[in-house]
């Protein structure tokens, strides 16, 4: 199939009342030089005015560009071209992509570009194939690699996690290194143009350090249907992959049970339905049709709308994902925007990564549906560079953003001193099987169920205190109850738990509530 643009999405979206976010996995070049050796044009270009394109289920930007200056191509200086990627906002729907450049009016940048059959320009690695020219404090002219390169997925033999462009370069120094490796003098050096500009301050989060989750309009993204006991079924287009042996239905089996299974304990769902016979509406103009509509989850096989550039054995984009969400819902005492329903597009010849590799980029487009975006840690699922097992970071961020659901009815813990002394840390029971079973027919909406009353605060007694020689110790246990609250509010109480003795103790937890058996925990 033709493959005339690469979609990273990791959608950080801007909107009203409902849109989407969405994740894009590439393979990043080894340098620059071959960035510019692969792409159609390089240029250099004064961004106009944009509008937004819209169809069913479908939002793109289109921008004016002025051609400032060209190293590579077919263009000339002075024309005018037009750009386009997909998000942007209209009618009251808003598609943020992360990982697409935004492009601001009156501004410069360098673009490695490809152009598509009809006659746009589409960045050929998206926000990491674009640069914007600033002026430096000593009056230089430097190109400033654009922030939202950091959200997108890499997987590559160069072990990239970070943008191709680590940092601001000299423009005439980079320029005149492009041109050397468009001559044929392969080999790529960063000292010549690179230069030091200060580093932009690192933005708090209110979410576990080791967290990140995509955003919407200054909220982090989660889905409301799990804090219920919901279900979301997820299928697969019945065509299959066929650069996957038996179509990598298997693998999307498999991609599910690992956010099911590898990250417990949760409330996540998640199960694989029947093949699906989903098809979309139209693929006739060609322009980035391949966007499953609103509650419909699915993960699409072979890019059919040609909206995914062509791997170049197997280098470029692999695939894309995110949620559709509107609306909000209070979590751990914050406003959260709602996911409503997710999908994952996957370039033709994806399966180049092998069944492992496959699954893991899978499962790590499904996590940017369920609201998930980057961390930090290397070997991590939600790391930016494919493709890594689930490890504890994925599992502290799954059981930050979907707790196992609060009983309904008062835990009453108790303890029992005694042994060597841990930190009491509250334990989570599972409520319900999550074990991948399919159903017949396509995806299936999510059931809704009524909300619980919310537990009243837990409360426990500290261990009698024996006198000693040593002076007393003393640990602050947090207990979290996230549920839907009072009035919508969640709510949190600590535990401070005292031990006066020199001699260490095991404190034993027990919760017991009236229609479940009691379960203990000693620490």
């Amino acid at each position: 199939m033709r493959r005339h643009a690469q979609w990273p999405i990791l959608l950080l979206l801007l909107i009203l009342s409902a849109g989407f976010s969405g994740a894009t996995t590439i393979v990043p070049a080894a340098d620059p030089g071959e960035l510019a050796l692969d792409s159609h044009a390089v240029f250099l270009a004064r961004a106009g005015e944009s509008r937004v394109l819209a169809r069913s289920n479908y939002i793109a930007t289109s921008t004016e560009l002025e051609v400032v200056s060209v190293v590579k191509g077919s263009i000339t200086p002075g024309e005018v071209i037009e750009s386009i990627v997909p998000g942007g906002f209209k009618d009251g729907v808003g598609w943020a992509v992360s990982g697409v450049p935004h492009l601001e009016v009156g501004e410069v940048y360098l673009f490695f570009a490809d152009q598509n059959p009809r006659g746009r320009w589409q960045p050929r690695l998206m926000a990491d194939s674009v640069l914007r020219r600033e002026v430096a404090k000593d009056g230089s002219i430097v190109l400033v690699p654009l922030d939202e390169a950091t959200q997108l997925s890499r997987v590559s033999p160069f072990e990239k996690a970070v943008p191709l462009v680590p940092g601001p370069v000299d423009e005439v120094l980079f320029l005149e290194a492009i041109e050397r490796s468009l001559d044929g003098n392969f080999g790529w050096s960063w000292s010549p143009p690179m230069v030091k500009l200060e580093e932009a301050a690192a933005v708090a989060k209110s979410v576990p350090g080791e967290c990140s989750f995509m955003n919407s309009s200054g909220r982090n993204i989660r889905w409301k249907t799990f804090d219920s006991g919901g279900r979301v079924n997820i299928s697969a287009t019945s065509g299959g992959d066929p650069s996957v042996s038996e179509g990598g239905f298997s693998e999307v089996s498999g991609a599910i049970s690992r956010w099911n299974d590898d990250v417990d304990p949760t409330s996540l769902n998640l199960r694989y339905s029947e093949p699906s016979s989903f098809t979309f509406s139209s693929c006739k103009s060609g322009e980035l049709d391949d966007y499953p509509p609103s509650g419909t989850n699915v993960v699409v096989f072979d890019d059919p709308c040609d909206d995914i550039a062509d791997l170049s054995g197997c280098s470029g984009t692999l695939g894309f994902g995110g949620p559709w969400f509107g609306g909000s819902h209070t979590h751990d005492g914050t406003s959260w925007t709602t996911a409503s329903s997710l999908f994952v597009v996957l370039n033709n010849g994806s399966g180049c990564l092998g069944s492992t590799g496959y699954e893991r980029m899978i499962s790590h487009e499904i996590g940017h549906g369920l609201g998930f975006d980057h961390v930090s840690d290397s070997s991590a699922n939600m790391y930016a560079w494919c493709c890594h097992d689930h490890n504890s970071t994925d599992s502290t961020c799954a059981q930050y953003a979907y707790p196992v659901a609060a009983s309904t009815n008062t835990p009453t813990p108790t303890w029992t001193p005694g042994g060597s002394t841990n930190t009491p840390t509250r334990t989570r029971t599972p409520t319900f099987t999550r074990t991948p079973t399919p159903t017949s027919g396509g995806p299936t909406n999510t059931p809704t169920r009524t909300p619980t009353t919310p537990p009243p605060t837990p409360t426990t007694r500290p261990p009698t205190p024996t006198a000693g020689p040593t002076e007393p110790s003393k640990v602050t246990v947090p207990v979290v109850v996230h549920s839907d609250g009072v009035g919508g509010t969640s709510w949190r109480s600590d535990v401070m738990v005292s031990n006066q003795n020199s001699a260490s103790q095991t404190v034993r937890f027990t919760y017991q509530t009236a229609n479940k058996a009691a379960f203990s925990k000693n620490r």
